[in-house]
């Protein structure tokens, strides 16, 4: 059974599962950040948590085939009637976990398995900064050749009639199915959201390229609002609101959807070639205010 690390400070609240590295709650002055865990939202229990780390790409691949220096590839698709692989090894792991202070967990992970091709080393620490939920994953290629290597964050927030989303970016990723980038387009009038605008009642599932590592969520109803920056590594965000739902996803990642698919052409992924013993991180982070408090 794996053990949930327990971090407080006089704000916040925030629950560690070493199951899937993930994030169970995340609760600030009593409200919470992120969509908590529930066994309700979907059957399939690794997406019922807050967020959680992915580790080695973002999103899908198609059909979970791909062809890197030369070679053919074949992973899992993990889910049950999934054509493609989707979010990588680390959501589905276990991670060893240790928490050294009170307001900071750090979780490992070593893969060597048929999921991915390539060995690894993953550490991902969530620590409380005063007001700032800071998250960061670190990837290390633990094998003898190099590998392509993708990272990003994948939390939920709570949603209601009167959310706003605020973020720049220079383009979005389309395709013939969602999460499966292709074309590199305008971002449409009615998906800018660079004046923050009201989630939409269609559905999204794009990947929006040239972010510029500065988001925002407000909730008027409660005054509450969340900045999320990430850094330069993370220049691409996943926007999923799937409708009539409570929740939707803003998702930093350091490459496009099916990068992998995309890398021996002149496509610019941001997927990384990580030689043998290279590292790779990205860092994220989450800092709410109230309306009229400091």
């Amino acid at each position: 059974m794996c053990e949930i690390m327990e971090l407080r400070s006089a704000d916040w609240v925030v629950d560690v599962d070493q199951q899937g590295g993930a994030i169970r709650q995340a609760r600030w002055r009593g409200l919470d950040i992120l969509r908590p865990y529930r066994s309700q939202w979907d059957a399939f229990a690794a997406m019922c948590n807050a967020s959680f780390p992915l580790v080695p790409y973002s999103n899908r691949v198609r059909d979970g085939r791909f062809n890197f220096e030369g070679v053919e590839y074949q992973i899992p698709s993990f889910r049950p009637g999934d054509r493609h692989a989707l979010h990588g090894v680390g959501w589905l792991a276990r991670w060893a976990g240790e928490q050294p202070r009170r307001n900071l967990a750090r979780l490992i992970l070593r893969h060597d398995g048929p999921a991915w091709p390539w060995r690894l080393e993953v550490t991902h620490e969530i620590e409380i900064e005063r007001d700032r939920l800071v998250f960061r994953l670190s990837l290390t290629n633990t094998d003898k050749g190099p590998q392509p290597v993708g990272l990003g964050f994948h939390p939920y927030f709570p949603r209601d009639e009167d959310t706003r989303l605020s973020f720049d970016s220079t383009g979005v990723w389309t395709g013939e199915a969602a999460g499966l980038s292709e074309h590199l387009m305008d971002v449409p009038e009615h998906w800018r959201f660079s004046e923050g605008c009201p989630l939409p009642e269609e559905e999204i599932d794009h990947c929006f390229a040239g972010w510029s590592g500065r988001a925002r969520i407000d909730w008027p109803k409660s005054g509450l609002s969340v900045a999320i920056s990430g850094d330069r590594n993370l220049d691409h965000a996943v926007v999923f609101i799937p409708p009539d739902q409570k929740y939707f996803c803003f998702e930093p990642v350091s490459h496009m959807s099916n990068a992998i698919n995309h890398f021996n052409d002149e496509t610019v992924t941001g997927l990384r070639h990580l030689a043998p013993g290279d590292a790779y991180t990205v860092s994220m982070v989450l800092m709410p205010s109230l309306a009229g408090q400091s």
